[in-house]
């Protein structure tokens, strides 16, 4: 199996991209799809640890596999420990007639991040001995120090933005006081933040974020585990900011299987006027939302796509090229593979209060978006729902639509006491995100100390 930048070079083996997340200023892709569509019958019986070991068969040589350890990682990470909500990981929930819901974050910081970031650092662990740095709005950051708090030789460095986050995140993450994880808070957006990590892979880092293809190829496994399950045309609902989750999702359909995709967005919808309208932009502004994980306004891992559509990566080149002036554009010839949706706050409301008063269950503000759409479109195909969050990690947001304080029920249901937890020390720094030099002079301080 080859890799490809999406903007320069020749093909790489997996070994080579694991240890440069980006080429060029591209991210890498698989420069073939494995068909595995008439292999089902041997893997339907797979549960989620083999599902995953599986992937990695089918995208790296055998030599590989074995030197990077995967199925020792998948051994040591996809359990009840790491995963106390579910112990097979990851589950699927009938919601009514074809309707499905696919429960991927079981994981000890309550999101779908969980699955392939805990996978990341045992492979940083074992094969790449790197300093890691990422930005998160929210979800990523938490998986990260999490899982990374336990990696003490690997620094790593955690940028979001401030105030625009959770509590309940924000605690997540600064609540940990280790001297691997540096937590910094950035004045200014989640794509401020994705800038100053793009800026520090030239520097000897790497990265949990989507860009780093790992984590692209972990995520292909709970759809493919999903389409066992159902073993019928689904069609995946995905909400999504930075399309990395989607992306995966993509990579599936590739590989032969018959599913849709559906992305959804909240207000922030620069990823819904490109599937809808083939409008590509860069000067749109973040606004804030109730589900901030998906409070972004450039998605890296469109480029993915757009090598995709262009088939080389000397038009992705040309294409970036051009938007830096024009910062906007619009893709002629735009072929509707992905099909998209979004939702707004009031439809978010009534989808949380719906499930609160008849199942007496909480989804939080991100699966909703995704939920708002399917019965706002009234979908007549087996439809998958990805439940990408815990509702207690917006407990703000959901006391705000509920009228009522859910802190007794998350301390039934997940056994927290948000408001104890969110009360406790916090180690953080904060940066404008102009100050580049001062970001970049603390970076280098402190990866060396």
């Amino acid at each position: 199996m080859k890799y490809i930048s999406t903007r320069k070079g020749d093909k790489k083996s997996f070994s080579k991209i694991i240890k440069k997340t980006m080429s060029g200023g591209g991210l890498y892709v698989p420069y073939l799809f494995p068909k595995i569509k008439k292999k089902l019958n041997k893997i339907k019986n797979y549960d989620f640890k083999n599902i995953v070991e599986y992937i990695f068969k089918n995208f790296l040589t055998k030599k590989e596999y074995i030197y990077y350890k995967i199925k020792k990682i998948c051994k040591k990470i996809f359990n009840k420990k790491n995963f106390p909500l579910n112990k097979n990981i990851v589950s699927l929930k009938k919601i009514k007639k074809k309707l499905f819901l696919l429960k991927i974050s079981n994981g000890k910081s309550f999101s779908f991040k969980d699955i392939a970031i805990s996978f990341i650092s045992k492979i940083f662990k074992y094969n790449i001995k790197k300093n890691v740095i990422c930005a998160t709005s929210g979800d990523t950051g938490s998986a990260c120090a999490t899982f990374f708090s336990k990696n003490i030789k690997i620094k790593t460095f955690i940028f979001s933005p401030y105030n625009k986050i959770s509590n309940f995140q924000f605690s997540q993450i600064s609540n940990i006081i280790k001297k691997n994880i540096i937590n910094i808070k950035i004045k200014g957006n989640f794509d401020d933040c994705q800038k100053i990590v793009k800026n520090s892979l030239k520097n000897n880092f790497s990265t949990v974020n989507s860009i780093n293809l790992i984590r692209i190829l972990v995520q292909i496994s709970y759809y493919l585990f999903a389409f066992l399950k159902i073993r019928k045309k689904i069609n995946f609902f995905i909400p999504t900011g930075n399309f990395g989750n989607a992306y995966s999702c993509f990579i599936l359909k590739k590989m032969g299987l018959p599913i849709k995709i559906t992305i959804v967005t909240n207000e922030n919808d620069m990823l819904y006027n490109f599937f809808s309208k083939g409008i590509y932009e860069t000067n749109r502004k973040t606004i804030k939302t109730d589900s901030p994980s998906m409070d972004i306004s450039q998605s890296s891992n469109l480029e993915r796509f757009l090598f995709a559509i262009f088939k080389n990566n000397k038009d992705v080149s040309k294409f970036f090229n051009k938007i830096k002036k024009k910062k906007i554009l619009k893709i002629s010839k735009f072929k509707k593979i992905i099909n998209c949706g979004k939702s707004i706050k009031n439809e978010r409301k009534k989808i949380i209060n719906f499930f609160f008063n008849k199942r007496k269950y909480i989804f939080d503000p991100h699966t909703s978006n995704a939920l708002a759409f399917y019965f706002k479109k009234k979908n007549k195909e087996n439809v998958c729902i990805l439940e990408t969050a815990k509702s207690l990690k917006f407990i703000e947001e959901i006391n705000m639509f509920l009228k009522k304080d859910i802190n007794n029920y998350c301390i039934k249901k997940y056994n927290i006491d948000i408001k104890k937890f969110c009360s406790k020390r916090k180690k953080f720094f904060y940066f404008n995100y102009k100050d580049k030099i001062k970001i970049k002079n603390f970076i280098n301080i402190y990866s060396k100390k």
